[in-house]
């Protein structure tokens, strides 16, 4: 899948900010890789900086990059434990659930044509 999904991303942009280890676009790279972190955090809960780079197939540098990124959005926060670095979200993040009922829709005003 990885292989497909960086074959769209080639197609599509045409930038010169390339990852070295894959081809991507850094900034493709960096989102997915975020996105990754997240998932992780969400499934594992908190993780060392070492867990984290353990589970994820990507570069340490740019795991490093992305939780930069993620850190700067307030999406996870980074703490020092002992000769290591804990990640986990922040409780804003950590307290987004999915509903179990389907969004309901409000009605279309009469002048958007409802």
């Amino acid at each position: 899948m990885r292989q497909a999904v960086r074959e769209a991303l080639e197609r599509v942009h045409d930038t010169p900010l390339r990852n070295a280890a894959d081809g991507l676009p850094l900034i493709t790279s960096l989102g997915i890789i975020e996105g990754e972190i997240l998932i992780a955090l969400e499934r594992d809960g908190a993780l060392t900086l070492r867990e984290l780079t353990r589970a994820l197939t990507w570069p340490a540098r740019l795991i490093m990059m992305a939780v930069g990124g993620l850190v700067r959005e307030h999406l996870i926060q980074v703490t020092q434990f002992e000769r290591d670095l804990v990640i986990e979200p922040t409780q804003a993040v950590a307290d987004v659930t999915v509903a179990d009922e389907p969004v309901t829709q409000e009605a279309v005003p009469e002048v958007w044509g409802g």
